[in-house]
């Protein structure tokens, strides 16, 4: 969802059906059985997503998210990455 927000596919503030489908779009992503769409949104609106105060219709990334979502791009991304894995194997 991040990214789709980045990108300007999806606005800041999306809607449920926004969820069920980047939740679709991401379980063909991985073989086996369609997500159970409700229990994943109780799991992410517990830390990841949170409703507006002004529009309770919508939902929002929350501040941890995006802090959380730039940490793992980091550690995915990070240039040491590949010379700490060269280190190792030396």
């Amino acid at each position: 969802m991040d990214s789709k927000i980045k990108t300007g596919k999806l606005s800041k503030h999306f809607t449920y059906s926004d969820i069920e489908k980047c939740i679709a779009e991401s379980s063909k992503i991985e073989v086996g059985s369609t997500p159970q769409t409700e229990k994943i949104v109780k799991s992410l609106l517990h830390f990841f997503i949170e409703r507006p105060p002004n529009d309770e219709l919508k939902f929002a990334i929350t501040d941890y998210a995006k802090k959380f979502i730039e940490l793992i791009d980091k550690k995915l991304h990070s240039p040491l990455k590949n010379s700490q894995n060269l280190k190792l194997r030396k």
